[in-house]
């Protein structure tokens, strides 16, 4: 299938409207999660995390959003999502390039020359497009440095687990070069980040903190991605890395409209008395 059918097909309204429908349908249900678990660990009430022993500072932080920690799980949920979706976006872009190049001996030679330094860019881009999503087209206002950072190591958990799915169930060895890539980089994250056992103990606490988050983004990709393929909405033909990309996109649209119209800060937020 060329370019511009797999473009069609991925755009034709009576397709992807359905499968829309459902991004925001799963959406729901997860925020809905979310919020009742929150409710129930008495969440709702303010973060203990802003409180300080600083009179002045706690002063200062009154004048500003206080959020919930209930909107904070959901803004973690939000950032693993995104995270997902910038580590898809490097990763289909190697799998494309490498495999419909090949077909333009030009720009094939040119690949296999470059192919390092193309992939830094790629790379590079990944982590532009995470900051985009996630601090310009819909800023996660609650969520510190340190929450970023676990959030991108469990997503890099959930990339594994997309792998081993392809490779061992899926049963489809076309990816085999790709997950060594992948792990390289992810035992880099430890090599150039962590100096210490100490901070990769750090690290991975904080990750294995946050694995409720990963179980519930498992849910909710992996039932879209099952209607999707149930619906041949997604096709295989095009790279099941690159199906998984698209349900994520599907998923940001969601997420984009759901935070702008401002449903969790409604549910969530304290009535200042």
């Amino acid at each position: 299938m060329s370019l511009d059918k797999y473009l069609n097909h991925y755009l034709d309204w009576e397709k992807a409207g359905p499968f829309l429908a459902f991004s925001f349908a799963g959406l729901f249900v997860i925020i809905g999660i979310i919020l009742s678990c929150a409710k129930i660990a008495g969440a709702g009430k303010r973060d203990p995390e802003e409180e300080t022993d600083d009179i002045e500072e706690n002063s200062r932080k009154k004048k500003k959003r206080v959020f919930t920690p209930a909107e904070r799980w959901v803004e973690r949920f939000y950032s693993l999502i995104f995270s997902n979706t910038s580590i898809l976006f490097f990763i289909s872009a190697y799998y494309l390039t490498d495999r419909f190049l090949q077909y333009i001996p030009e720009a094939w030679k040119v690949w296999q020359e470059y192919d390092d330094f193309i992939l830094l860019a790629a790379l590079l881009s990944s982590t532009l497009l995470n900051n985009l999503l996630d601090r310009v087209i819909v800023r996660l206002r609650s969520l510190k440095n340190e929450d970023r950072a676990a959030m991108k190591l469990v997503a890099m958990i959930y990339l594994i687990l997309i792998f081993a799915y392809i490779k061992f169930i899926y049963e489809d060895n076309n990816y085999d070069e790709l997950i060594m890539y992948f792990i390289t980089l992810l035992i880099g994250r430890f090599v150039y980040f962590d100096a210490s056992f100490h901070d990769f103990i750090v690290a991975m606490g904080a990750a294995l903190k946050n694995i409720p988050f990963l179980l519930l983004v498992l849910m909710y990709s992996g039932a879209m991605c099952y209607i999707g393929f149930s619906s041949k909405f997604l096709l295989t033909s095009n790279g099941v890395i690159v199906s998984v990309l698209i349900t994520h996109l599907f998923m940001d649209i969601a997420i984009f409209f759901i935070h702008h119209t401002r449903v969790v800060r409604l549910i969530t937020r304290e009535r200042k008395k």
